[in-house]
């Protein structure tokens, strides 16, 4: 049987200076899973940090994401303090250039993927952000909601990702 899936090795080098991440690793990544338009590249813009593979991220999210990585976020995506944390709290850890906590990390991640995603899917980086900010009945008897918002968890960011899926193949 042919193999329908090249696999691609990705070589890991860490983006951060720290040592305990310092080693490089070869992951085997199905190809097709990602498609053309690479949602790692589009995510190392948005978050300020080299990524090239789900290990990258996983890496990133357990060593904390910098304030770097949320100020480049923000300026490229309006996302409200709040989607990651206490505004307080997410202040504060600009201000004084502290890394981000691992679950603040995953929110983060999810947002920058999720903008990647329909950026992609949109092939413009205003009209994703257009509709990423737009608040609609996507959850019923609940008040209207930006993709943004229900992407602030795990469950929310998989509605989400499955409407752009379903965008994407013209089922409405």
């Amino acid at each position: 049987m042919p193999d329908l899936v090249k696999n691609k090795s990705v070589r890991y080098e860490a983006p951060h200076t720290s040592p305990r991440i310092k080693q490089r690793s070869t992951v085997q990544e199905p190809e097709a899973a990602y498609g053309a338009g690479n949602v790692y590249g589009q995510m190392s813009f948005y978050l300020d940090s080299q990524i090239d593979s789900e290990v990258d991220v996983v890496k990133l999210v357990n060593l904390g994401l910098p304030a770097s990585a949320f100020k480049r976020l923000h300026e490229m995506i309006p996302i409200d303090f709040r989607l990651i944390g206490p505004e307080t709290t997410i202040r504060r850890r600009l201000q004084e250039k502290q890394s981000f906590t691992v679950d603040e990390s995953e929110r983060l991640v999810r947002l920058a993927r999720i903008a990647a995603k329909a950026e992609a899917l949109f092939g413009d980086s205003s009209a994703a952000k257009a509709w990423l900010s737009t608040r609609s009945d996507y959850l019923s008897d609940a008040n209207p909601i930006s993709p943004l918002e229900l992407a602030t968890t795990d469950s929310g960011a998989r509605l989400v990702e499955s409407l752009m899926l379903r965008t994407a193949y013209g089922i409405f």
